[in-house]
């Protein structure tokens, strides 16, 4: 290996690999404190293993095929001219360097696609039955969700690589000067042929087992699903042209042993024709003539399919109908009976009420509150609805920003603001039970003993606690209140290493010094 390889190698990996690997490790701190570990590893395996399956295949596949057709044209030379004051140069020397080249590359790129996909190869081996067919092809629905990503994953792979040698290969062979659509040598055009065998192969197994499920995704007629003109028009056409690429791939692979290609050409015509007629004009003359005049009745059965499914997605079909008259008249002894019910009826909308508790409630600038939510608790023996939110600390609002403040001072948002749903004051704004800092209950039955928010809708980057510096925990007046974090959640930095790791991680040298 050349000293200017090397160089690359290591360039490559520092830019590329090393900052991925740092990622990966500090990832796996973060889902092993919180017990996700498994999930993590599984996913990584999945992508990795994945990922060197497609390209390994994908780079064997392609070099194979171009090592093939460098071999069959060795000793023909490849002329380039770089300039026309110089003579041409031969670059067919460095032919198998560069179809090497090429194919690690094409390998290495397919294999991250493929790595991308590993939802798709987990949800495949880990499929369940769902025990409900489909009214049109009758296969049981998890296939949709399960077997035909996978499947149309895979033929993709599979179709990019003939698609890549095919090119790749003819691209050799016209660059030699050994191709020609008048005479071409038996083996150039039995290599070339064999690859046509393949790939109007992959095309009729990705139009039988791809596009015609795929047909129930359609939405070419009023509601998504398989209409009329699909059941009727387009399903017969994809039958068609999977029969025709069938044929044209057994007469790709009988002209190996013929001459004469005239058959070969006339498929492609055959194909032309019936693709463009059969799939678009056909469909269009049945949607406007046969369809669209009597659309109700037409699209009826497929309409209580959409329908049907659709129930059955939500559970729909599950649900008892009953006819309430609505005749009985409220009372005022219903309503003594239903007190419950009467006092938690919620008075308040989520905005307004969110912008209020911000007015009265948020203190100091850096803090907000993001959203408002409902919960249910026992107060003083009632069980009420109520409508709170977190006060949240922002980093971005700190008078001094500076990475003491932002990450070993600052550290947390403190307390609540909580209201029932359905009390108002005189002055129109809502009760509070919970409100302040620290906070204070108006109700004997609600107390907030550890108001540190660490973990909060805003949180969206890291703190450091649990280190000699205190953490401020909330104002008191003119003085401020410092605390020590006394949680166990966080990854814990017990090492150089890691603390290495993570000052990588975040680009922040301060975190080491």
């Amino acid at each position: 290996m050349s000293k200017r390889t090397l160089i690359l190698i290591v360039i490559f990996f520092f830019l590329f690999v090393f900052p991925s690997l740092i990622g990966l490790v500090t990832d796996w701190f973060w889902f092993e404190e919180i017990g996700f570990g498994n999930i993590f590893t599984t996913i990584l395996s999945t992508k990795i293993i994945l990922g060197l399956i497609v390209g390994l295949i994908t780079f064997s596949l392609i070099y194979l095929n171009l090592k093939i057709a460098c071999r069959f044209t060795q000793g023909r030379p490849v002329l380039v001219t770089l300039d026309q004051r110089t003579a041409p140069a031969d670059i067919g020397k460095y032919l198998d360097k560069l179809a090497l080249f090429f194919s690690l590359i094409i390998g290495f790129f397919t294999g991250l696609v493929g790595a991308a996909n590993w939802s798709t190869l987990l949800k495949y081996f880990n499929s369940t039955s769902f025990g409900i067919l489909d009214p049109i092809f009758n296969r049981d629905l998890s296939f949709y969700f399960f077997t035909l990503p996978f499947l149309k994953m895979a033929l993709g792979f599979l179709f990019w690589i003939v698609i890549v040698s095919l090119a790749g290969s003819a691209l050799i062979y016209f660059g030699k000067g050994v191709l020609s659509l008048w005479k071409t040598e038996k083996k150039y055009k039995n290599h070339l042929l064999l690859l046509l065998f393949f790939f109007f192969s992959v095309l009729a197994v990705q139009t039988y087992f791809i596009k015609i499920p795929a047909l129930l995704y359609s939405t070419t007629g009023p509601f998504t699903g398989a209409s009329f003109t699909d059941l009727h028009a387009t399903l017969p056409v994809l039958k068609l042209l999977t029969l025709i690429l069938a044929v044209w791939a057994v007469i790709a692979l009988i002209n190996i042993f013929q001459e004469k290609h005239r058959l070969l050409v006339g498929m492609a015509f055959l194909y032309l024709a019936v693709a463009i007629l059969g799939g678009w004009a056909y469909p269009l003359i049945l949607q406007k003539f046969v369809v669209e005049p009597n659309e109700l009745v037409k699209e009826t059965p497929y309409i209580e399919n959409n329908i049907a499914a659709t129930q059955k997605a939500f559970k729909l079909d599950e649900i008892e109908e009953r006819n309430l008259e609505g005749e009985t008249s409220l009372t005022m002894e219903d309503i003594k009976n239903n007190q419950a019910t009467i006092k938690n009826v919620r008075l308040w909308d989520r905005e307004p009420l969110l912008d209020t508790f911000g007015q009265v409630q948020e203190i100091r600038t850096y803090y907000d509150f993001i959203s408002i939510d409902n919960d249910r608790y026992m107060i003083d023996g009632e069980y009420r609805q109520t409508l709170l939110s977190p006060r949240e600390l922002n980093s971005q609002s700190l008078p001094h920003r500076t990475f003491i403040n932002e990450r070993l001072a600052f550290t947390h948002g403190f307390g609540l603001t909580l209201s029932p749903v359905n009390e108002v004051t005189e002055e129109g704004l809502p009760v509070l039970f919970v409100k302040d800092l620290p906070p204070v209950s108006t109700a004997e039955s609600l107390k907030v003993t550890r108001p540190g928010i660490y973990y909060g809708e805003l949180t969206q980057d890291y703190v450091v606690v649990k280190t000699k510096a205190k953490e401020f925990d909330y104002p008191s007046g003119e003085e401020n209140v410092f605390t020590d974090y006394d949680g166990e959640g966080g990854v814990l930095i017990d090492s150089f290493l890691k603390k290495l790791l993570l000052a990588a991680r975040f680009k922040e040298v301060k975190l080491l010094l």
